[in-house]
């Protein structure tokens, strides 16, 4: 099932290298999504503002020092 970069919405498969390294843009968190999901996922994650993103990746942070 594939998964989502919190800060660009870039879509990678399961098991791929990136998800380990980071992805091309540099962000570190990804969304697990479903395969039935992945339209929905791309709508919501492409209205997110900037700053939503950040907060996002501040949370994650915050949740696992």
């Amino acid at each position: 099932m594939p998964h989502q970069c919190v800060r660009c919405a870039k879509l990678y498969p399961a098991g791929c290298k990136e998800l380990l390294s980071g992805c091309t843009c540099g962000g570190k968190f990804f969304f697990f999504v479903k395969d039935e999901a992945i339209e929905k996922a791309k709508e919501i994650t492409q209205n997110l503002s900037m700053e939503e993103k950040q907060e996002l990746e501040e949370d994650i942070l915050e949740q696992n020092p």
